[in-house]
């Protein structure tokens, strides 16, 4: 994921940071400006601030604070040039609707133009395909 997310270089969103391996793939990238991440837990925060100093004093990193429902609004229209959603839902009944639709609109909103949105449209089915099988199984 992180490989398609980085594959424009620029700006890249990252949605959930969790242990933080996406983020170590994003930072090796050399074509990336910057890096924005949205996380909603505070020790999830602080593993990220310990984790990548370095980016953070350099402004090449940003973690902001929240769950991106919240503050993805704060962000201008075509602001990032890659965008990685890889969060979790936070209860077992949030998790068959987890996925929905409402995400790629948003992701459309802040996705450059110049961007390939084909590969959106792929993440979002392969997402609707495991919502079916989960549904049936």
């Amino acid at each position: 994921m992180a490989s398609i997310a980085t594959s424009n270089g620029g700006q890249v969103l990252e949605l959930g940071f969790g242990l933080g391996l996406s983020a170590g793939f994003i930072q090796d990238c050399p074509d990336i400006e910057k890096h924005t991440i949205v996380e909603a837990h505070p020790d999830v925060r602080e593993f990220a601030r310990q984790k990548y100093p370095e980016a953070l004093n350099t402004g090449r990193m940003e973690i902001v604070s929240g769950f991106w429902q919240e503050v993805s609004s704060h962000f201008d229209d075509e602001s990032f040039d890659g965008i990685l959603f890889d969060t979790v839902p936070l209860t077992p009944e949030d998790a068959g609707t987890f996925h929905q639709h409402e995400f790629f609109q948003e992701a459309g909103r802040l996705y450059h133009v110049r961007l390939n949105t084909y590969t959106l449209e792929e993440v979002r089915q392969k997402a609707e395909g495991r919502r079916q099988k989960e549904r049936k199984g």
